[in-house]
C-alpha cells in the first residue's frame, strides 16, 4: 500500500504534465520552421523574408536574438527598397542594437522609408527634428513629419501634432 501512493503520484504528475511538455516541443518545432522557411527565402533574396528574418533574429525568437545578425538581413532588404526594413534599420541606429548609435544615421533611413509613406518613420522623424537627434532641432519640421504621421493614420503622430500645434 506504501508503494502504491508514490507510484500513483509520480504516474499523476507524468500523464498532467505531458501534454504541456509536448505543446512547449511543437511551439520550438513552428519556430523552427518558422526561421528555418525565412532563413531559405532570405537567402534567395526575398527582401520580405530578409526584413522578417531581421526580426526573428531581434527577438530571439526560433533563433538566438543577436543584433547584429538583425542589421546584417535589415541591410540586404534595404538594398532592394523594403520599407519597414528601412525603418527597422533607422531604429536600430537610433537604439544602437547592432550597430554603433548614430542618430543621423537612423534619420536617413528613417527619411528613405517615410519617402514611402511609412507613419511609423514619418512619426519617428518628428521625434529626432523635435529633440535635435541627428538633425539640428527644427519644431516646426517636427510638426510636419507629426502632421504627415497623423495623416497616414499613426495615433502618436496625432497627439504629437497636436501638443505641438498648441
Amino acid at each position: 500500500m506504501i508503494l502504491k501512493k508514490p507510484l500513483f503520484l509520480i504516474t499523476f504528475l507524468m500523464l498532467f504534465t505531458m501534454p504541456f511538455n509536448l505543446a512547449v516541443a511543437k511551439k520550438l518545432t513552428d519556430e523552427q520552421i518558422e526561421f528555418n522557411t525565412l532563413k531559405s527565402l532570405a537567402e534567395k533574396g526575398d527582401p520580405e523574408a530578409q526584413y522578417n528574418l531581421g526580426n526573428l533574429y531581434v527577438s530571439g525568437r526560433g533563433v538566438e536574438q543577436d543584433d547584429k545578425q538583425a542589421v546584417a538581413w535589415y541591410r540586404k532588404s534595404v538594398t532592394k527598397g523594403f520599407t519597414k526594413a528601412q525603418l527597422n534599420l533607422g531604429n536600430m541606429y537610433a537604439l544602437g542594437r547592432g550597430v554603433k548609435q548614430n542618430y543621423s544615421l537612423a534619420v536617413e533611413w528613417y527619411e528613405k522609408a517615410a519617402k514611402q509613406g511609412d507613419s511609423q518613420a514619418q512619426h519617428n522623424l518628428g521625434i529626432m527634428y523635435e529633440k535635435g537627434q541627428g538633425v539640428t532641432q527644427d519644431l516646426d519640421m517636427a510638426k510636419e513629419y507629426f502632421g504627415q504621421a497623423c495623416d497616414s493614420g499613426e495615433l502618436l503622430g496625432c497627439q504629437n501634432f497636436r501638443r505641438l500645434s498648441k
